[in-house]
């Protein structure tokens, strides 16, 4: 694996965790494709924690999240620090908080971004084998474990969890683990599923 693909990986699971909401219960990962081909809108509140040994406590971060079927995605925190990531007919943009207020983020990081939502929209639709850097699998319980498929790449990523909820369309949490003692966890809460959403949301101008 090249340096610039590892680099992309690793900016790709920073934004990636959100593309996991749009699954549903199910016995298997072709269930969970058919499952998802009703979903057309999300929205959700999320509580992210920054799990590091030499943390006492975990860095807490909230925020929304919304998508609409079959290209727009918004994933925005509000607390403590604001930020926003937002795709819209293919086109990304990603704003932070500056002493000016909310400024444009103009980086080469953005195209690496790009080529990962277009790929999480695959995921959205169940279609997990489809990746070509993880291996996906279903366990009792509703976990989805994903696993790197190159040995560099778990020098920084082991796995990601995915807690399903008995509810299609709903995942309760998500946990990306770097190493045995730092992991994000993410918490979904609030959900609607395929409920109107204004094209505003996905505009920023």
């Amino acid at each position: 694996m090249t340096k610039q693909r590892m680099k992309q990986i690793l900016i790709f699971v920073a934004v990636m965790a959100g593309s996991f909401f749009f699954l549903g219960w199910a016995d298997s990962l072709d269930d969970i494709k058919q499952k998802a081909k009703d979903l057309r809108s999300i929205q959700a509140d999320f509580v992210q924690e920054k799990h590091m040994k030499i943390l006492i406590k975990p860095l807490i971060s909230e925020g929304k999240l919304y998508f609409s079927y079959p290209q727009s995605l918004r994933w925005e925190y509000t607390h403590p620090i604001q930020s926003l990531l937002v795709m819209h007919n293919e086109d990304i943009k990603r704003y932070v908080m500056s002493s000016e207020g909310m400024i444009e983020d103009g980086s080469a990081a953005l195209q690496a971004m790009q080529v990962f939502l277009q790929e999480i929209i695959s995921w959205i639709q169940g279609d997990f084998e489809k990746n070509p850097d993880f291996t996906a699998e279903l366990q009792p319980g509703g976990i989805i474990f994903l696993t790197p498929k190159d040995p560099a790449m778990m020098n920084f990523i082991e796995k990601i969890a995915l807690k399903l909820t008995d509810t299609p369309g709903i995942i309760e949490s998500t946990t990306i683990y770097e190493s045995p003692t730092t992991y994000t966890l993410i918490r979904f809460k609030n959900t609607k599923i395929n409920e109107p959403i204004a094209d505003s949301v996905f505009q920023t101008h």
